[in-house]
């Protein structure tokens, strides 16, 4: 009985952590030269086996390289190559962080199969628009120390 429990809980344990997925890394251009921005992206179910894992959250550090976290949240959702650089499903994450600065609604793309990102933002509380692209690493220099180059700063 007990062996049972065991073998139970260890199929429990590994599959709530086999329904969600992390990504933190730092911004890079297409070149993979750093910008001081770095993102941490929760790819996640709310109810693991029964729901697929659509939900995004995580934060936003260092916009306009300024030293704070920003909160984020989104969904995972099938776009056209045309608004991303790569192609394939993205994990959207929603950011209040360059609102303070510049009033505007931000969202970065990430595309986890090809690693690429996409940042959009609202200027005329009327549609969104590509700011910039890059590239990025998971797990690699999650931390943009040196760089002073924002990366909604094209």
């Amino acid at each position: 009985m007990k062996k049972m429990l065991f073998v139970l809980s260890l199929l429990m344990v590994c599959s709530v952590a086999a329904s969600a997925t992390d990504y933190a890394f730092t911004l890079r251009d297409t070149n993979g030269n750093p910008y001081c921005n770095v993102a941490y992206v929760h790819w996640y179910s709310s109810n693991p086996g029964v729901t697929p894992k659509a939900l995004v959250g995580g934060w936003y550090y260092n916009a306009m390289c300024d030293g704070n976290f920003y909160p984020g949240g989104g969904f995972k959702f099938a776009v056209s190559s045309y608004y991303q650089y790569g192609s394939g499903a993205v994990l959207a994450l929603n950011s209040p962080a360059y609102y303070a600065y510049t009033g505007n609604a931000f969202q970065l793309l990430v595309n986890k199969n090809y690693h690429t990102w996409t940042i959009y933002w609202d200027t005329d509380m009327y549609g969104n628009y590509l700011v910039n692209y890059g590239t990025w690493i998971n797990g690699a220099s999650a931390d943009a120390k040196g760089s002073t180059r924002d990366a909604a700063q094209r």
